[in-house]
């Protein structure tokens, strides 16, 4: 034989009380607590939002819209949540406090996979860059990886999934500069080539130009860079990257020459990667002269003859009495010969060229806000 009885108290609470024949009583009290809105954002570290996943609370399942949110109601309190996404890595037991303000749960998803293994052969190495490379050059490598290949997991393919996939290679991260701030760049489209301004702390450079006309003449001026141009039916897609991540050197520099035109054609984008493969703004500039453009002038630079064999000339415009030092470097980045120069104006030396061996040099001059290169070759 047993008696119910029940009895409902304030706040929403409700107890039912039971005479069992032993001669206890079991008490079961229930309490319904007030819910509060609590939102999940599921994203990449990339910060994109990812559509689909499963966000599971206390039994229950909601699936993020194409915001990457997903919305409960839930008490105060302590929980736990699972997640999962196609193609990236599932989360559990993943503890949460719920308060009576904002709840806002953002949850980080890890790319399922093997990110920089591009061709997916379990191993991430200078293959991986190559296929990149391929695949930015719109063609169809086999095998790729493509979400392997997205190291930042931003849905594209570009110059920051190579500076983060040589960064793998170099050391196992991605992005192992953690909290590094990088100034906006510029870059100058000159009738003979294109310039940068930067920090110092870029590696890569990606950009597009609205032309029908082919620049198959461009030259790279940096030693330590590779130049990736993919010509298309109205534009020309370049990238400007290192195998090592070396740095494009800080100030203004001259980094691609091409024959002189008399009409340029106009930016479409250009965007920077620097050490941690982060992105970093650029603004575009068009100007219609040749050389880097200063504030106080030009100072343009030119290396004649070019082929050379024995003796080499060098002609530039100082812009100020503070030294300016003009070195002679190989294709490894070494300093072969250096002179320094602390007259204004027109200034023209001469390198020795006698038993140097054949191939690639550059010719470099740094003053004191600027920087030229000029690649030469020596028969």
């Amino acid at each position: 034989f047993h008696t119910w009885e029940g009895w409902g108290g304030p706040g929403g609470s409700n107890t039912e009380y039971a005479y069992v024949p032993d001669g206890t009583w079991k008490l079961i009290v229930y309490y319904e607590l007030p819910e509060h809105d609590v939102t999940f954002f599921v994203k990449t570290h990339a910060d994109q939002a990812i559509e689909g996943a499963q966000i599971e609370v206390f039994g229950v399942t909601e699936e993020t819209d194409e915001t990457g949110h997903a919305e409960f109601s839930l008490p105060e309190g302590s929980f736990f949540y699972n997640a999962s996404a196609e193609g990236y890595m599932d989360i559990f037991n993943e503890p949460f406090e719920v308060t009576d303000g904002d709840n806002y749960i953002e949850v980080l998803m890890q790319m399922d996979g093997m990110p920089g293994d591009a061709n997916g052969d379990g191993v991430v190495d200078i293959l991986d860059v190559l296929v990149i490379l391929q695949y930015f050059h719109g063609n169809d490598p086999e095998p790729f990886y493509f979400e392997n290949a997205d190291v930042n997991q931003d849905g594209v393919i570009d110059v920051l999934d190579v500076i983060g996939t040589a960064n793998i290679i170099a050391g196992g991260k991605a992005s192992p500069y953690p909290g590094m701030q990088s100034e906006p760049a510029d870059l100058y489209l000159h009738q003979d080539g294109i310039s940068l301004h930067s920090d110092g702390t870029l590696t890569g450079i990606q950009f597009e130009l609205a032309t029908t006309g082919q620049f198959h003449d461009m030259q790279l001026l940096l030693p330590d860079h590779n130049l990736v141009l993919v010509h298309e039916e109205e534009s020309l897609r370049a990238m400007v990257y290192s195998i090592i991540n070396a740095p494009i050197p800080q100030g203004e520099i001259k980094i691609i020459s091409f024959v002189q035109r008399e009409q340029l054609p106009e930016w479409t984008d250009a965007f920077g990667g620097n050490l941690n493969a982060d992105k970093v703004p650029v603004t575009t500039h068009r100007d219609e002269t040749t050389g880097i453009a200063g504030q106080d002038g030009d100072m343009a630079l030119h290396a004649y003859p070019n082929p050379a064999r024995d003796k080499l000339w060098v002609e530039f415009v100082s812009q100020g009495t503070e030294p300016v030092k003009v070195r002679l470097v190989n294709a490894h980045g070494q300093t072969m010969q250096t002179k320094q120069v602390t007259s204004e104006g027109p200034v023209t030396i001469s390198f020795s060229l006698e038993g140097y061996a054949s191939g690639l040099y550059m010719i470099r001059v740094d003053g004191q806000e600027k920087s030229l290169l000029e690649k030469i070759m020596v028969e």
